[in-house]
């Protein structure tokens, strides 16, 4: 945040990075739907650009002729909450499905066959 990166990696600017915030608590949404649902749509175009860069990454190693040896770690911290009325980060009953999940992948060494470990 802010949310300023296009699928591509250009930048656009805004003068309120995330519009819709409650006046009284600027880490809870506002009763504006459109906004919240605005500022999901720019978060997903951000992390379309983590993709692009995740893919650059994959495709340097597979020319250079790196990848099969390499140990590839991808994770981030937890989500956000784009839900009207709910708190962005902090946790709560109604907003955990967004919150809660943090995405480790790990591609290991000559690994050839993808395996998905959901504990």
């Amino acid at each position: 945040m802010p949310y300023i990166y296009l699928p591509s990696g250009k930048t656009y600017t805004t003068d309120q990075p995330l519009v819709g915030l409650s006046d009284d608590d600027k880490e809870r949404w506002g009763t504006d739907l459109w906004a919240a649902k605005q500022n999901y749509h720019r978060y997903l175009m951000q992390v379309k650009f983590v993709d692009t860069l995740l893919g650059r990454l994959v495709a340097h190693l597979r020319a250079a002729g790196l990848y099969d040896a390499s140990l590839i770690v991808v994770t981030s911290d937890h989500g956000v909450s784009f839900r009207r009325g709910e708190q962005r980060r902090q946790l709560s009953r109604t907003n955990a499905v967004d919150i809660a999940a943090v995405p480790f992948l790990i591609k290991a060494p000559y690994q050839v066959e993808p395996k998905v470990m959901d504990n």
